[in-house]
């Protein structure tokens, strides 16, 4: 924050954090098409609204929302997304305005996205390993640290 009150976001982490940001959003969205495509594939659906775009009228209707496997692996890793890269993007914005070191920050930001983007791959088995824990707690931990910096910074103004 500076002098007079504003918010502003240092030059050289706009950019950066727009495009990462970016990345996640539109990796979020594709998980969505993803589970449509699983869902339309396996004759899962989770509402009655859905049979219009499944030919076939032996559908399974799930109102849970789960069904199959594949689609339960793909709604767990987009509820996973919702829950870790939401507060990412709406605490990062905040956080850069106390004008962290730009190596910490840049190193964050991108840190976060790839983890974020290989846990997803993890989680819906697109590529198989045990790694997906440790991408996971990494993005914890870089968003602990970004919490708690923001409540010491401006519990101390």
């Amino acid at each position: 924050m500076s002098l007079n009150g504003t918010w502003t976001i240092p030059e050289e982490f706009q950019s950066l954090y727009s495009w990462w940001g970016s990345i996640l959003i539109l990796e979020m969205m594709v998980l969505i098409w993803f589970t449509g495509q699983a869902r339309v594939k396996t004759q899962t659906i989770h509402s009655e609204e859905d049979r219009r775009w499944i030919e076939n009228s032996n559908v399974t209707l799930h109102p849970s929302g789960d069904g199959h496997p594949s689609v339960d692996r793909l709604r767990n890793a987009h509820f996973n997304d919702l829950k870790i890269i939401l507060p990412f993007l709406l605490m990062t914005p905040i956080w850069l305005t106390t004008s962290p070191h730009p190596v910490i920050g840049k190193l964050f930001i991108r840190v976060f996205s790839m983890c974020k983007i290989f846990h997803t791959l993890f989680s819906i088995n697109l590529i198989a390993t045990p790694a997906s824990t440790i991408l996971i707690t990494i993005c914890y931990g870089i968003l602990c640290y970004i919490g708690i910096s923001l409540f010491l910074f401006y519990s101390f103004l």
